[in-house]
């Protein structure tokens, strides 16, 4: 525990360095800090500008950008996309993107998000450099408008020459370079530049000594930070997500008010979204969504899935059907009903309750159609199995679906047929639990099945992955 006169800074066994005075001041006072709003905890009153919430335009990050090799990024060109961007030369920005980002942002809703801010407060008056560290491939601009009282901070991350990766938030022009630089200073260990930008009580309340105190091991043990990017802006607040050279990532919260910097926290990130059901095992027992043979696919643990590195389809399974063949088509593959899986059957895994239906999404139609960027989940349907366990079942048959909302269903019971609507290049049923019902937000949970015939022989339990082959005991 830091103290400086009759204020106390607190910092956790977790070695935090969190600091508001005008918060502490409160304490002391023997008011209750969780009942007294943000606002109202320093000495100025109300924030005039409270009203500029974090509004993310765009968010898409490379999720392993912490182990991916970055090519070296002139800063010139990062700052020509960011004009383009803010000229409305949409071509211009889409051409700089990796193939993630083109799928992820296609130009019409890169049109979609710019234009009315373009419309209503460009032209861009400035562009200015907020911070740069290209062996991590971020740079973060600063984009003043001619019209209006908002700046724009547009951040970019490079992987190799492309643009994998955008964040983008509406923010206060003037108090936002000032977070940012003090974020960057408090992880690359400058704390005189810190302390500058700091208002009266901060400067009484907080010494450098101990500000070093709880940075420096933290620094020493896993940087330098190689990136110090804008999450969130609430009230004054702006949070920094940093990673580190090694080890778990950080979060550094920096309040500014007028100028001048009114509170200041270091900690380890909050457990990972991405990360935190990987140890988890699910309490339903499941039956296989299936009767017969089905191949596992897009199911490793690893960067080579591409469901594994987003937590809301982290442990979802790509399930096919192998013919005789060793193929997942008859012939050629040309048209749906050429796949052994389509039109096959898709069963509820365990008893609940139906609580979302989707249907009328058209199949794609082969070889033409090989996705449906729109509606990606196609048609499906998701079931409260209990326990905050949620099965999805994507990509059904139109008009194929035999349940509605509300119904109560029981294993192995017909929930729709197998097909290939939505972001499916060919017919397959993409299966998980997810902790909500929500393919959009919720994350994702492993999916073990109970007493199972796992690569044909009978298990107590499987945690399928790529080429698994998966069956209910009752196809022996």
């Amino acid at each position: 525990m830091v103290e400086s006169g009759m204020r106390k800074s607190k910092v956790s066994v977790h070695a935090l360095l969190s600091v508001h005075p005008e918060r502490s001041a409160a304490e002391s006072k023997g008011e209750n800090k969780s009942s007294l709003p943000f606002d109202k905890l320093r000495a100025s009153g109300a924030w005039e500008r409270g009203r500029l919430q974090s509004k993310v335009v765009v968010v898409f990050l490379a999720l392993l950008i912490s182990t991916t090799s970055f090519a070296n990024v002139a800063e010139p060109a990062a700052r020509q996309i960011v004009q383009d961007l803010v000229d409305g030369k949409y071509d211009a920005v889409f051409a700089t993107f990796n193939e993630g980002m083109k799928k992820f942002l296609p130009i019409a809703k890169l049109r979609e998000l710019m234009e009315p801010q373009r419309q209503t407060q460009g032209p861009a008056k400035s562009i200015d450099l907020d911070s740069a560290r290209p062996a991590a491939g971020h740079f973060a601009y600063l984009v003043r408008w001619s019209r209006g009282h908002d700046g724009y901070s547009v951040e970019l991350f490079f992987c190799g020459d492309k643009v994998c990766g955008t964040l983008s938030h509406l923010v206060d022009p003037v108090d936002e370079p000032i977070a940012r630089r003090v974020a960057q200073d408090l992880v690359d260990g400058k704390y005189a530049a810190v302390i500058a930008r700091f208002d009266e009580n901060m400067k009484k309340f907080l010494p450098r000594e101990a500000i070093a105190s709880v940075c420096d091991p933290m620094r020493n043990a896993q940087g330098p930070a190689v990136l110090v990017n804008l999450n969130d802006i609430a009230q004054g607040e702006y949070r920094f997500h940093i990673g580190w050279t090694h080890g778990p990532k950080a979060e550094a919260s920096v309040e500014v008010h007028d100028g001048k910097v009114a509170g200041l926290k270091l900690s380890p990130a909050a457990p990972d979204q991405l990360t935190k059901y990987d140890h988890f095992q699910n309490k339903t027992k499941l039956r296989p969504p299936f009767h017969g043979t089905w191949t596992a696919h897009n199911a490793d643990r690893d960067e080579k899935n591409h469901h594994f590195a987003l937590a809301i389809q982290r442990f979802a399974v790509d399930w096919v059907m192998i013919g005789e063949n060793g193929k997942m088509f008859r012939t050629d593959g040309s048209t749906n009903a050429d796949y052994y899986g389509y039109g096959q059957d898709a069963l509820a895994p365990a008893t609940g309750k139906v609580v979302m239906v989707v249907d009328g999404i058209p199949d794609n139609q082969l070889p033409t159609e090989t996705e449906n960027r729109v509606f990606v989940a196609g048609n499906h349907v998701v079931i409260d199995l209990g326990q905050k366990e949620f099965a999805l079942f994507m990509h059904l048959i139109p008009g194929s679906i035999r349940v509605k909302v509300g119904d109560r269903v029981q294993p192995g019971q017909v929930i729709g047929k197998i097909g290939n609507s939505g972001n499916s290049s060919a017919p397959h049923l993409h299966f998980q639990l997810s902790d909500g019902p929500y393919i959009w937000r919720d994350p994702s949970i492993p999916a073990q099945f109970s007493d199972v015939l796992e690569n044909g022989k009978r298990v107590p339990r499987s945690w399928p992955v790529t080429e698994t082959k998966l069956a209910p005991v009752e196809s022996k």
